[in-house]
C-alpha cells in the first residue's frame, strides 16, 4: 500500500486539528478518541450509528467514530489488555458496561464487528 503523504499535508491536517480543538462547543475527532487510548494505555472500541440525524430524523453527517482505536504509540507491556466499549449515538459516547459481572469471558466478550457484520476499522 505504497501510500504517503508529504509535510506540508501534514501540516495542513495539524492546524485544521488544532483549530478546531481551539473552538468551544467543537465537535469531537476520531484523533481526540485515540490520544484518549494513549491517555488511559487502553484500546478503546466504539460501536455507533452511521449517520448523525437531527431530532426530526434527518441526516445531518456522517459519524465517524465507529472503530478499534489501539494505543499503538506505547509499549504494549505498559497497556491494559482490556477494552473500553463506548456507544456513540446522537452525537454522545456512552459506556457499555454488563448489567452483572460475567464469570464466563467468552459472555462477556464484546465483538468487533458492526451490526452488517463487517469488522470495525
Amino acid at each position: 500500500m505504497d501510500f504517503s503523504l508529504d509535510e506540508a499535508q501534514w501540516e495542513e491536517d495539524w492546524a485544521a486539528l488544532l483549530s478546531l480543538a481551539a473552538q468551544p462547543g467543537a465537535s469531537l475527532e476520531q484523533l481526540h478518541v485515540f490520544a484518549l487510548a494513549h491517555v488511559l494505555r487502553r484500546p478503546i472500541v466504539v460501536y455507533g450509528v452511521k449517520f448523525v440525524k437531527s431530532f426530526r430524523g434527518e441526516a445531518l453527517g456522517y459519524a465517524r467514530f465507529e472503530g478499534v482505536y489501539l494505543p499503538l504509540l506505547w509499549d504494549a507491556a505498559f497497556c491494559d489488555k482490556s477494552p473500553l466499549a463506548l456507544g456513540y449515538t446522537r452525537g454522545h459516547f456512552s459506556a457499555l458496561v454488563p448489567l452483572e459481572p460475567y464469570v464466563d469471558p467468552v459472555r462477556g466478550a464484546a465483538p468487533l464487528a458492526d451490526d452488517g457484520h463487517r469488522r470495525l476499522a
